[in-house]
C-alpha cells in the first residue's frame, strides 16, 4: 500500500479558489467560511511569503455580495423554524454560526 502524497501548501490563488468553491457549493455565513479557510490553512500549512488574511478575503467576498449574514440568518432561521425549532434554539443556532446580533433579529 502506497502513502498518500502531501499536498502542497496553500498560497494567495488557492485560498481565493478554495473560498469561491466553498461559497459556491454551500449557503454560509461569513464566520462559517473564516472557519473553513482557517482550517485549510492549518492542514497544508502556508507557502505564500505574505501573511495569510482569510479575514480580508471573506470581507471582499461579502462586499461583492457572495456572503450575506442577514440573507443566511433569514434562510436558516426559516429552516429551523419549519423542523420545529423554537425561537431561542433558532438564535442559539445562528449564533453558533457567528451571526452577529443585529442580523439574527
Amino acid at each position: 500500500m502506497t502513502a498518500k502524497r502531501p499536498r502542497p501548501p496553500i498560497d494567495e490563488d488557492a485560498l481565493r479558489e478554495m473560498a469561491l468553491r466553498y461559497v459556491g457549493r454551500f449557503a454560509t455565513s461569513r464566520a462559517k467560511l473564516l472557519d473553513y479557510l482557517r482550517r485549510k490553512i492549518r492542514e497544508r500549512g502556508w507557502g505564500s511569503e505574505n501573511p495569510a488574511d482569510p479575514q480580508g478575503l471573506a470581507d471582499r467576498l461579502a462586499e461583492l455580495g457572495y456572503i450575506d449574514d442577514g440573507g443566511y440568518a433569514v434562510m436558516k432561521s426559516a429552516a429551523l423554524t419549519r423542523r420545529g425549532y423554537g425561537a431561542r434554539r433558532v438564535d442559539e443556532s445562528l449564533r453558533a454560526a457567528g451571526i452577529a446580533q443585529a442580523d439574527r433579529t
